[in-house]
């Protein structure tokens, strides 16, 4: 399963695809225990074609989870965020609903729409949800 992921310590800035850094997906907490961050390839290439679709930098509101965190956030149990398979993400001058679009017209099939983000996730199957 890890060759499906990259797993790195948490706090570290290196540079994981074009657009992407390690930190931009570390779990914000401070809980000691909260070491690693692991992110999917497969979410990386999405949030990259994404990226490239919108011609503007995404910020990455939420990444990896530790499970302290996301239920210290009211994430939901088994979220994808505690396996490194979600973002929740924002991107100047875009709405959630132009985000969404644009997720939708680069192969995103799980996404979750807020006002002015959208939540992004690797699974295959077509999911939508409002929040």
């Amino acid at each position: 399963m890890s060759d499906d992921f990259l797993i790195f310590e948490k706090g570290l800035d290196h540079q994981i695809s074009e657009h992407f850094k390690t930190k931009e997906f570390d779990c914000p907490c401070s809980f000691p225990e909260c070491k690693t961050t692991w992110v999917s390839k497969k979410l990386i290439t999405l949030l990259e074609a994404l990226r490239e679709s919108l011609q503007t930098p995404i910020i990455i509101n939420s990444g990896y989870r530790c499970e302290k965190h996301n239920r210290a956030v009211g994430g939901v149990s088994g979220s994808m965020h505690l396996f490194g398979r979600a973002s929740d993400l924002r991107a100047s001058r875009y709405t959630g609903l132009q985000l969404l679009e644009k997720a939708e017209a680069v192969g995103v099939k799980s996404i979750g729409l807020a006002k002015t983000w959208i939540h992004v996730d690797d699974r295959p199957k077509h999911r939508r949800w409002k929040y």
